[in-house]
């Protein structure tokens, strides 16, 4: 099984194939992550064309309840957890063919 690459790697392939210098590279997805964050915090959704579209989805605070242990089947309590905020990614069509 190959490797991912690593960010070093896909700086590399990326000039390669754009033409660009690899710091001209690497300061354009410097700023694709912070706009990226900002729209998400601003705005809840960032949409990426040709890409993936990134939405933020809301997961309700969770009481401390009973619970049925998935590893040893015996009831047990469950901790309380707080309201947080989670970020959904999906593919663009045109990225998976």
């Amino acid at each position: 099984m190959k490797k991912p690459a690593s960010k070093s790697e896909l700086v590399e392939m990326i000039a390669k194939a754009s033409g660009l210098s690899r710091a001209q590279v690497s300061a354009a997805l410097a700023g694709l992550v912070k706009v990226a964050g900002s729209q998400l915090r601003s705005h809840g959704i960032v949409a990426i064309p040709g890409l993936m579209k990134m939405v933020t989805v809301h997961k309700a605070a969770c009481k401390a309840h009973m619970g049925l242990d998935p590893f040893t089947k015996e009831r047990r309590m469950m901790k309380a957890r707080p309201a947080c905020n989670r970020v959904k990614a999906r593919a663009s069509k045109t990225l998976l063919g």
